[in-house]
């Protein structure tokens, strides 16, 4: 079990009666005669701008530990995908993500600006802290509305927030970096493809997600390459108009084109 410190001050006198401790014992050679007789043990995250201490009763999950770190929080993208088994491998790597005030720009969007935004480096979260042989990463999601998120309840973790399918699929094709790159990507969803893929999910999950970039044209490219799904659904993401030509992830070197989506990808993709 995971505990933050205030939670653990809400139970200490649970755990001395359970425990046969003198009741009117100070609370700091109380806390010290549980670390010493591991009842208890202090965990600390150390991230960049802030550290987190937990306190542990008995065994835990690693999943089970990032999810005390902020309320509202979820899993995504790699860390998302497996829990949705659409991949195998043992990520050392937990993305925990949790909602942040939505920031509203009134630039409009124009083929200049996409060109400029990609041909810099990816962003990616330095928010991050190591536990064991794991790395645990905090990212932010824009807005307080954040639909296809699902809870379960995980055998060792616990009950936890995560998203569904359809939602991991898409954040997977907004961040790339965030599922171990493009072709990592594309394997994700071609394993998602065996599970089955619900297009009219995606649709509405895009609608309500209102991305400020036409990620519906890389999510298209992925269904089509991955064969997640048939023509006459990928219809349907054809249906609305594409202004723009659009790209898999930034910095492609040089890249390969899409006319059907009219999106830039890994030329490495075709070999």
């Amino acid at each position: 079990m995971v505990f933050t410190t205030r939670e653990f001050e809400s139970i200490k006198s649970e755990i001395k009666t359970k425990n046969n401790i003198r009741i009117g014992i100070k609370c700091t050679i109380f806390t010290e005669e549980l670390i010493n007789s591991n009842i208890i043990k202090i965990t600390t995250l150390s991230f960049p701008s802030k550290r987190e201490t937990r306190i542990t009763h008995g065994q835990f999950h690693i999943l089970g530990l990032a999810s005390t770190l902020r309320k509202g929080g979820y899993f995504s993208h790699l860390t998302a995908a497996s829990l949705m088994s659409i991949t195998t491998e043992t990520a050392q790597v937990i993305y925990y993500n949790y909602p942040q005030p939505a920031r509203y720009s009134d630039q409009e969007l124009s083929q200049d600006r996409i060109d400029a935004a990609f041909s810099r480096p990816t962003r990616v979260s330095n928010t991050c802290a190591r536990f064991e042989q794991w790395a645990l990463y905090l990212l932010n999601s824009m807005g307080s509305i954040n639909p296809g998120i699902e809870t379960i309840d995980h055998p060792e973790a616990g009950s936890i927030r995560v998203t569904n399918l359809s939602r991991t699929l898409i954040d997977l094709a907004v961040r790339p970096a965030y599922g171990g790159g493009t072709g990592n990507v594309l394997k994700l969803y071609e394993q998602a493809a065996g599970i089955g893929i619900r297009i009219s999910e995606i649709i509405h999950l895009l609608n309500n997600l209102d991305f400020i970039y036409p990620y519906r044209q890389v999510i298209g490219f992925y269904l089509e390459r991955s064969r997640g799904c048939t023509r006459c659904e990928l219809d349907r993401l054809r249906e609305l108009p594409i202004s723009f030509n659009f790209y898999l992830d930034n910095q492609i070197i040089h890249p390969a084109y899409d006319k059907n989506w009219q999106v830039y990808y890994p030329r490495e993709f075709d070999v």
